[in-house]
């Protein structure tokens, strides 16, 4: 059986780079591949956290970093309420 899989060019350079280092190592692309995919929070370091696995000051936290680059939003009038965003229909 064989697959045709049409690559762009950085990812097809990316994948030769790859045959390369497995070559180098004497060992097969997809075994390479399991070896880095094992490897990978020993080289990249822990994955980031989802903010839906953050304890309660982790997310305020979180949600404090993603709003630095935001640009400036007035606070919402403290009597805001469900009404205002509904007052066309019920």
């Amino acid at each position: 059986m064989s697959t045709t899989v049409k690559l762009e060019e950085p990812t097809a350079r990316a994948l030769q780079a790859l045959r390369e280092q497995a070559a180098a190592r004497n060992m097969p692309l997809d075994r390479y591949l399991r070896a880095l995919a094992d490897n990978s929070e020993r080289i990249l370091g822990p994955a980031a956290k989802s903010p839906h696995d953050l304890s309660s000051s982790e997310f305020a936290q979180w949600l404090k970093d993603v709003a630095v680059d935001m640009p400036g939003v007035p606070p919402l009038p403290a009597d805001f309420s469900r009404a205002d965003i509904y007052n066309d229909h019920d």
